[in-house]
């Protein structure tokens, strides 16, 4: 195998998962954010907000929307990172928010 190869199976092996379907910390921790599966439901188009920290109080980074009955795979390289975590607020009409990630702290 490849260095590379080895290099990205290590990689993986670190990474984390946190599915939020309402508003809530995805982590406390620092972390390396890689992507966001964003899935919207029957009811309309999907709002949602990604804060710096724990809560609405921090910075806000990102709006992260997708269509209707609809999902959007958001990735990131380099990741993005959050020296104080990461808080996803809920907008409206989320069937789901899957956070790939890694913890910056260990």
């Amino acid at each position: 195998m490849d260095d590379y190869l080895v290099s990205l199976l290590r990689l993986a092996q670190k990474m984390e998962r946190v599915r939020i379907t309402k508003d809530g910390i995805v982590s406390e921790f620092p972390l390396y954010l890689f992507a966001v599966h964003l899935a919207a439901n029957s009811s309309g188009a999907t709002t949602n907000t990604l804060y710096h920290g724990s809560g609405t109080f921090g910075a806000v980074d990102l709006n992260l929307n997708t269509l209707q009955s609809t999902s959007f795979y958001y990735s990131w390289l380099p990741p993005l990172f959050y020296e104080h975590g990461l808080y996803l607020d809920v907008g409206s009409n989320l069937e789901s928010a899957m956070f790939h990630f890694i913890r910056a702290d260990r």
